[in-house]
């Protein structure tokens, strides 16, 4: 559990550090030296990201029960799982406002975030996907089949499972920076006649 918990920090700092280094063009300096701006996103973006997460858990345990005790095991999973996927996709919107302000962008705002990423909702959640879904499969896989295992595969499961965890780590840095910078790239609200007019 230790280990994990390490692991799970690590992917943290990292996705932090890599996402405001490649806003900052390689300073390393400044990457490494947030303001006020960069917590209050990480604080919000804990706060609304898992805080929804985990009241659709429950909706989704709800689902679960009101469905009955005779139900196959896979449609419920697939009920509970439902409402935290649904809740993934709805929260894309606000991805690039959550990013702009760890990497202190105060002109990317929520009204902007959802202005940018809403008619291209589906292609920036598939994106999201893509940066996630491949390395935690592999994760799991890798912590189901150490369960019950002798201590010496144990721990050579865990070796590959934190190389695991770095990739991971870089394809989500990788997703959320393209979300935002896609998003930072859009024409403000209004500008798009303006640049017209002109």
């Amino acid at each position: 559990m230790m280990f994990g918990l390490i692991k799970i920090l690590s992917l943290l700092l990292f996705l932090l550090f890599a996402i405001r280094w490649w806003a900052f063009e390689g300073d390393a300096k400044r990457a490494a030296a947030p303001g006020i701006l960069f917590f209050k996103g990480l604080g919000l973006f804990m706060l609304i990201e898992f805080g929804g997460e985990s009241l659709m858990r429950l909706v989704g345990q709800g689902l679960s029960w009101a469905a009955g005790p005779t139900i196959p095991m896979m449609a419920r999973i697939a009920i509970e799982a439902l409402p935290i996927f649904l809740w993934w996709f709805a929260i894309t919107l606000l991805l690039p406002w959550f990013i702009g302000m760890i990497v202190e962008d105060k002109d990317m705002n929520p009204r902007r975030s959802v202005a940018a990423v809403g008619p291209r909702i589906l292609p920036t959640f598939g994106l999201l996907l893509a940066g996630v879904m491949p390395g935690m499969i592999l994760h799991y896989a890798i912590s189901h089949a150490a369960m019950g295992r002798a201590p010496a595969l144990v721990w050579a499961l865990l070796l590959l499972d934190a190389f695991v965890v770095g990739l991971l780590a870089i394809s989500l840095a990788s997703a959320y920076f393209t979300i935002y910078r896609r998003a930072a790239r859009r024409p403000r609200f209004g500008e798009e006649g303006e640049a017209g007019l002109a």
